[in-house]
């Protein structure tokens, strides 16, 4: 299964989780059964064949499905918030910013811990990334994850703000600390947009501001920066990942990423740093 063979490339490269995402509304145990035991079997390969973490992003969950997912090992329930409350409607159509907090409630009452988090860079005040994050306070979650918009072309997003989201540098930094001042226990995490947002000589500073993690690899749609070259980053500016969870070869990873030209496909996963200066 390709999803195993991604796993294990994650885990070679220092990955501590692995998340298993589907770009849908939701995996319905009723109406798709087949896609949902093709969910689970994914999850339960890599629960048994490797080392890493497995969290879930599969939308829109039932009690039912959340229970069956707690019981199959699913450890973080990742279901972004997005926005604020008052910003939701301006960027999806389909469902309701409760219907978000919903899915959250059920995936933490099962048994999951939660990952939810936000997309920079859409339009947004900066009143309303301060509202997001008082919200995640209410849903009580673990891991924050923090994307910045990466306009696509054809999008509507991608037609009104080009190649970059519509956010600055300092923006991105001074809502990394104020979300690690609201969020003091919780992982806060840089994921999808930075390489696109931030250049290679600014990606250490969210550390610097209060992130203690990144997604590294690539996207569900998008490309991402390789796990070597991330490494690099974070010993350019004098940190380095760690190991508790999952020891690697260091040396190995960043001679791979050398090599990514010619093979630029990357599983993603979740990487945490020491984020401590000096030697």
């Amino acid at each position: 299964m390709e999803i195993l063979t991604a796993a294990k490339r994650a885990e070679r490269d220092g990955a501590q989780r692995f998340g298993i995402v589907v770009a849908e509304k939701g995996v319905s145990k009723e109406q798709r059964p087949g896609e949902w035991e093709e969910v689970l079997r994914a999850i339960r390969l890599v629960r048994d064949k490797t080392d890493v973490e497995v969290d879930a992003s599969l939308g829109i969950l039932t009690e039912e499905e959340a229970q069956i997912l707690a019981e199959e090992g699913i450890n973080h329930y990742n279901h972004n918030i997005e926005t604020s409350p008052r910003f939701f409607p301006e960027i999806v159509e389909t469902h309701s910013f409760e219907d978000r907090v919903k899915t959250l409630e059920i995936a933490k009452e099962a048994g999951m811990d939660l990952c939810a988090g936000v997309i920079l860079g859409m339009g947004e005040t900066p009143t309303d990334r301060v509202e997001a994050a008082i919200a995640l306070q209410d849903v009580g979650i673990s891991s924050l994850p923090v994307n910045v918009l990466n306009p696509v072309a054809g999008t509507p997003l991608g037609e009104q703000f080009g190649d970059s989201a519509n956010i600055t540098t300092e923006e991105i930094i001074r809502t990394i600390a104020v979300y690690r001042l609201l969020h003091p226990h919780a992982r806060v995490r840089l994921t999808g947009g930075r390489e696109v947002n931030l250049s290679k000589d600014e990606q250490h500073l969210p550390f610097e501001a209060g992130a203690d993690g990144i997604l590294t690899g690539d996207y569900l749609t998008t490309d991402g920066q390789s796990p070597g070259d991330d490494i690099k980053m974070m010993e350019a500016a004098g940190m380095r990942p760690n190991m508790d969870a999952n020891e690697f070869d260091v040396g190995a990873v960043k001679a791979r990423a050398d090599d990514d030209d010619d093979n630029p496909q990357t599983a993603a996963g979740t990487a945490t740093s020491n984020a401590e200066m000096g030697d």
